[in-house]
């Protein structure tokens, strides 16, 4: 057999594909075996367009071969998506295990400890990366064997709360980004630090320092969350894309601002405090309280005079001073701060960037009232006097409600802001399902903008993107799975204008699946220990299909019914037939209610089947039931008794409008 090792003048010249040059596509992965000992010599074919297959030889090498299918149409290569993939399969197939694979290797295989390879167009033409011996790969190819880099950025979705498992050592090139509710409750203190640092040396007011991460250390995941949500719904307003799918949890959302007893809690915390915060914070914080109270028992229904507390708190802390000072309403407050700044501005030891942030906290509350004018709390405000917060909902006040999200997106994307740390925002209560599909979009469009946020060139995502969504239809209601990748496709085109995204998805959704062409799926099966790639999608045609067909071709069930009916019909149909041959009528009568059963189920064919096969076994019963009735009807009939000849006028009226059926 003639065989090419690893040819270097072969070129790719009909790839079929009109991309950027800097684009990069993951055509094909080869693994000997993943971390967790399951996949074991198997490919994954990513593209439709062509189909490589790796072969063991009699002598121990490797084979790589390719068939290309350019007439293919690819219908998932639009816009800022150049392909989508579907892991399909049962429970335990190995979609997450490929999945974190991808996100942790990518085509960096170097320090892989098994042989891979890796197929990607890149600049046009179809490379091929491997970790192999050169004497024990052969390329049949007609693509060249490259060594130098390509590198995709990898962003991993889910749902799921836990990323465990998940290697977080740094492999070179290439960015690798975790989205889940575990690992974004540890990013969110990275953003609060960013946005309320000061440009300052780290020797200058070591007291600053040290109060805002305690602060920070204090301010819950749940309030960057929806911080992030109320941006995401600014960045939908502002290019009018307002599908009620992606903003059904924000309808109305409460504002409250904390203050510092509400952030650190003493009173039910005291003994964890020596891990949050310094003896001397703990200190100020319990002679702060006094004044505290009595000001928010004063300024009444006001949520912005509120935010002026956590202001002078912070101030009084640095200039080490008691509050004392008897304040009605939201001007005093503002005038108390004013004074204490003035104050701290006369100390010798007062870096400049430190009297900027607070300068701009004094701007962002007034911003705040600007957005929240008196008139408008006045009768919007529930709560106790020391909880109050203001309810706006999108539909009575439109204008404040998209004006107050926009403030909040312009807090998030700068630097030396205040108010994030203590404004307090909660949605309406939300399903599992509203919060899944927020979080997915929400997610996605704040990474799109993660480098401009933290001000870091190394936080932004690259220009090639592979998108893992490991499961996130996740807790969804049916109809946002038929929505969801119409959904994604849109956002992506709208968020990643200019970027070149490659999406893999794993699903359990026929819903989804029906939007995807079989060409694009990888059908995954658990056998023994391994996983398996059942071959040959071709065959099942997944887009547009009916999810029936669906759940039976592409999910693997055996049966499409639940495990109890199916063993209730089951069960009915043994004992018609049982009962079929049995001459006994005391031993079939105490069965005659199966017709009660029949007639709860659901699928028509099923259910005619049962009851043919019912009338069947009773027809003898029933005609001599049938029988008995007219004997007694022509008794009613032929009675002289004038409450009989009633009866029967009543029985002839509820024959006649077809009451009794047959």
């Amino acid at each position: 057999m003639s065989t090419a090792r690893n040819k270097d003048d072969s070129r790719d010249k009909t790839s079929g594909y009109d991309s950027a040059a800097s684009d990069i596509e993951l055509l094909y992965v080869w693994i000997e075996r993943d971390k967790a000992d399951f996949i074991r010599k198997i490919g994954f074919n990513l593209s439709p367009n062509y189909r490589f297959a790796m072969k063991c030889t009699e002598e121990g090498n490797y084979e790589l071969s390719c068939t290309e299918k350019h007439d293919y149409h690819n219908i998932w290569k639009y816009g800022s998506i150049n392909g989508l993939t579907a892991l399909v399969g049962e429970n335990g197939s190995g979609k997450s295990l490929l999945l974190k694979h991808l996100w942790e290797f990518g085509m960096e295989h170097k320090n892989y400890p098994f042989m891979t390879v890796y197929v990607y167009l890149a600049n046009g033409k179809v490379q091929i990366r491997h970790n192999f011996p050169q004497e024990r790969f052969i390329n049949t190819t007609r693509f060249n064997v490259e060594h130098t880099f390509c590198s995709q950025a990898r962003i991993y979705i889910s749902n799921g709360l836990s990323s465990q498992g998940f290697s977080r050592a740094v492999l070179p090139g290439g960015q690798r980004i975790i989205i889940t509710p575990e690992d974004n409750n540890i990013r969110f203190k990275q953003f609060f630090q960013v946005i309320t640092s000061v440009d300052k040396p780290d020797d200058c007011q070591p007291d600053f320092n040290v109060l805002q991460e305690e602060v920070i250390s204090c301010v819950g995941y749940k309030n960057f969350e929806t911080l992030c949500v109320l941006g995401f719904y600014h960045h939908l307003k502002s290019r009018e894309a307002h599908d009620s799918s992606l903003i059904t949890g924000v309808a109305t959302y409460s504002i409250d601002v904390l203050t510092p007893h509400d952030l650190f809690r003493p009173d039910e915390v005291k003994s964890s405090f020596s891990r949050i915060m310094s003896g001397r914070t703990f200190k100020y914080l319990m002679s702060f309280k006094e004044w505290e109270e009595n000001t928010l028992a004063r300024i009444g229904s006001d949520p912005v005079a509120k935010a002026y507390i956590p202001l002078i708190y912070e101030l009084g802390y640095l200039l080490k001073v008691d509050c004392n000072h008897n304040v009605d309403v939201r001007g005093d407050l503002e005038d108390y701060a004013k004074e204490l700044l003035n104050r701290l501005k006369e100390r010798q030891d007062s870096h400049n960037a430190v009297i900027v942030y607070y300068e701009n906290a004094l701007k962002e509350i007034r911003g705040l009232g600007k957005r929240l004018p008196k008139s408008f709390i006045k009768g919007n405000t529930a709560g106790t006097v020391h909880r109050v917060y203001v309810m706006i909902d999108r539909r009575k006040y439109p204008s404040i409600y998209d004006d107050f999200c926009q403030y909040i997106d312009e807090l998030m994307r700068k630097k030396n802001s205040f108010l994030p740390k203590y404004i307090h925002i909660n949605l309406q209560p939300q399903s599992s399902g509203e919060q899944a599909l927020q979080n997915i979009f929400t997610w996605l469009s704040l990474y799109s903008s993660f480098g401009e946020i933290l001000n870091e060139k190394t936080a932004e995502i690259g220009h090639n993107i592979l998108l893992l969504l490991d499961e996130v239809d996740l807790y969804m209601h049916p109809e946002w799975q038929r929505k969801f990748l119409k959904l994604l496709s849109d956002e992506l085109n709208a968020v990643y204008p200019d970027k070149n995204i490659q999406v893999i998805i794993s699903t359990h959704s026929p819903l989804v699946l029906s939007d995807i062409p079989s060409a694009n799926c990888i059908y995954l099966k658990h056998e023994g220990d391994i996983c398996t790639f059942a071959s040959g999608p071709e065959e099942n045609r997944t887009f547009g299909a009916n999810i029936f067909a669906l759940l039976k071709d592409s999910f693997f069930m055996k049966k499409s019914l639940g495990e109890f009916a199916y063993s209730k019909i089951v069960w009915i149909s043994h004992k018609l037939n049982e009962l079929k041959g049995n001459p006994d009528l005391e031993s079939r009568e105490q069965y005659r209610y199966l017709d009660k059963l029949i007639d709860l189920i659901g699928e028509p064919v099923v259910r005619r089947k049962l009851q043919m096969l019912y009338d069947e076994v009773f027809a003898d019963h029933t005609d001599a039931e049938h029988h008995r009735f007219l004997e007694e009807l022509n008794g009613l009939y032929m009675s002289e008794d004038p409450e009989d000849r009633k009866k029967y006028q009543d029985i002839l009226k509820v024959m006649r409008s077809g009451s009794f059926g047959n």
